[in-house]
């Protein structure tokens, strides 16, 4: 059983008398989590005094930063022989989420998605980052009390991007186009693979999809009437799906946005989850969200890269001595966040994918 080094840091100060730890990260998620099972070694006061609510903490693994962010929560439980503490918080990312979007105006005019989470997250002292191109959008206003989160989210929806937490604590904004990093080796029944589930679901697919749209900012009949249509050849049947886009939209954008629809519910039906040992691949480095994975098991119909679409690192024993340490992988085929399919793509005979281009409709 491979055992990972892992240190607690609160305040700056290393704590130790943990008997389990639990941390999250997920592509779509803007926030890391975590959950501490504590040992009260040293009395239940003092042990309550060091996870404060609001304490920062680093979580790192051998060295590498894991998580930082806040306690969110602190729950105690005494029994006949023990007591123990459990610790849970979210990454710096967390106060985009719960807390509403001030500004002074509301509105943000010829700005990025980037220049506009910056701007907001400036005051909670979070960092943002792109991976990709942006364009800038024409308008965009925050719905009144609408959170960061929501409102950053719903752009990047539109443009067909991604809201994804850091371990620094950052948020990150991903054009998937530029998802192509690669884990070392595998996920490999008979090697790595512990347990495992998939699941192919055509059910979000449809033989065509159809994006109506209109520019707000221009006039005529062209600039009313904006209609674009993506189709998928391995449905096999008659299935239509409508989208109304009710951005400022142009024939480019309503193209894009067909296609993503398409090649998003395609690649959604085909996921998995697998455990493995260790939270490092067969390079030394952790299981990262974003990143693909070689995925071979024949009893669960795979033979392909798969994406990480998030990861759920675990291990049990005080101080992460002797205890189980393991990997949740959460996987879905690449296409689901508009990356390239990568290599294989032997999973299922019959799965065909439609990779044709997106049609303007006269």
């Amino acid at each position: 059983m491979t055992t990972e080094i892992v240190t607690v840091s609160l305040g700056g100060a290393r704590y130790t008398a943990w008997m389990r730890v639990m941390i999250r990260a997920s592509l779509k998620e803007a926030a890391r989590a975590f959950r501490l099972d504590v040992a009260s070694e040293s009395g239940p006061i003092q042990t309550a005094a060091a996870f404060r609510l609001f304490a920062p903490v680093d979580i790192l693994a051998g060295g590498d930063l894991a998580l930082r962010g806040f306690v969110d929560r602190r729950q105690a439980r005494i029994g006949p022989e023990d007591s123990s503490l459990a610790i849970s918080g979210r990454s710096l990312t967390a106060d985009l989420i719960d807390c509403s979007a001030v500004h002074k105006t509301g509105e943000f005019r010829s700005k990025t998605v980037l220049e506009i989470a910056q701007a907001l997250a400036k005051p909670f002292g979070v960092t943002c980052s792109c991976r990709g191109r942006l364009r800038p959008l024409p308008v965009a206003r925050i719905a009144p009390g609408e959170t960061v989160f929501r409102f950053v989210e719903r752009l990047c929806r539109g443009e067909g991007l991604t809201l994804t937490g850091a371990a620094d604590g950052g948020l990150t904004i991903i054009d998937g186009t530029v998802l192509t990093d690669k884990h070392a080796g595998g996920v490999i029944e008979g090697v790595n693979l512990y347990t495992g589930s998939s699941d192919f679901n055509g059910s979000n697919r449809y033989s065509e999809v159809r994006v109506l749209g209109q520019a707000g900012t221009r006039s005529g009949a062209d600039a009313l009437e904006i209609e674009a249509i993506a189709r998928d050849q391995g449905v096999g049947r008659y299935r239509p799906l409508i989208v109304i886009d009710e951005r400022d939209a142009d024939r480019d954008t309503v193209r894009r946005r067909a296609r993503g629809r398409r090649d998003r519910a395609a690649g959604d039906g085909i996921s998995a989850d697998v455990t493995v040992p260790g939270w490092r691949d067969w390079g030394g480095r952790l299981w990262t969200p974003g990143f693909k994975v070689w995925t071979e098991s024949p009893t669960l119909g795979l033979a392909q890269d798969m994406l990480i679409r998030a990861v759920t690192l675990t291990q049990s024993g005080v101080g992460g001595a002797g205890g189980g340490t393991e990997a949740q992988l959460d996987l879905v085929d690449p296409r689901a966040f508009a990356a390239a399919a990568g290599k294989g793509a032997k999973s299922a005979e019959g799965w065909a994918l439609d990779d044709s281009a997106a049609e303007d409709v006269a």
